[in-house]
């Protein structure tokens, strides 16, 4: 007996010959359930117009444990190919989707990567950029650490970024009009090579500031509401790799990086030539 006429889950895929372009992938309980929906006989019309051509190639894979790690299979498949035919997407948590970031910010990570010319141009354009660096580690007042696997919510990263960094001495100077404060506020995630932009915020006017200062100087930033965490359009966008512009480091005081209004970086880690 075949495993074809046993029961055992199998994942199907029909693609052109001739270009190797995906077309169909699907689920079968039996490695002949691909089959069915040659001569006319599938409920998907695009998949029927392209049999109808009698041009096609079928591969299977299997067979699998059981149904969901047969889906599971399938729904990977057309998350990664996207067949030219499929309509229904499979589960979304079984999907490929862009590492640490929501799927709709996905083409931001194809744009040129931010490199230190944008960034201080950026700075110079709107009065100043901070930029902080988000980890993995869970802290102890409740906010969670980034997961690149599963982004948090919104209003979690937003009390991820803005809270708590070295910048009571300089909010203060802020407040007080001696030197200009930064008004945009980009969240960072990932190893120098990989890191982007997880969150973009407007920082509100510095005189809005509570005041209030944790143990070593540590503040919240103000910022304005913001839904989408996109100010500027910069959630998604990458960082040129192991860029000198965006070394941070292990002590607070450089756990943060300033590109004033001037263009000037200020924070960090400043490597000896």
């Amino acid at each position: 007996m075949t495993h074809d006429v046993l029961d055992g889950h199998y994942v199907y895929l029909y693609r052109d010959p001739k270009s190797g372009k995906p077309i169909y992938v699907g689920y079968g309980k039996r490695a002949s359930r691909a089959f069915s929906h040659v001569g006319g006989k599938s409920h998907n019309k695009d998949l029927n117009d392209f049999l109808r051509l009698g041009r096609y190639q079928i591969d299977v894979v299997g067979p699998f444990g059981d149904k969901d790690d047969a889906l599971r299979a399938e729904t990977l498949l057309v998350s990664a190919l996207n067949p030219l035919c499929n309509i229904h997407q499979g589960k979304s948590v079984w999907r490929f989707r862009p590492l640490g970031l929501p799927p709709q910010f996905a083409d931001r990570r194809d744009l040129p990567a931010i490199n230190e010319a944008e960034i201080k141009a950026l700075g110079r354009e709107c009065g100043g950029v901070l930029c902080v660096l988000l980890n993995q580690k869970d802290f102890s007042d409740g906010r969670k650490g980034y997961d690149a696997s599963r982004p948090m919510a919104n209003d979690d990263l937003t009390s991820r970024a803005v809270a708590w960094w070295q910048l009571a001495a300089r909010a203060k100077d802020w407040v007080s009009g001696e030197t200009r404060g930064p008004s945009l506020l980009l969240a960072l995630f990932g190893p120098p090579a990989a890191r982007f932009v997880v969150g973009a915020w407007s920082i509100a006017p510095w005189t809005t500031w509570d005041g209030k200062v944790e143990s070593g100087g540590l503040i919240s930033v103000p910022i304005v509401e913001n839904k989408d965490l996109d100010a500027k359009k910069l959630r998604g966008r990458r960082l040129e790799s192991n860029s000198e512009a965006f070394l941070f480091g292990q002590f607070r005081h450089q756990q943060f990086i300033i590109f004033d209004g001037k263009g000037v970086r200020h924070g960090g880690v400043v490597r000896d030539a």
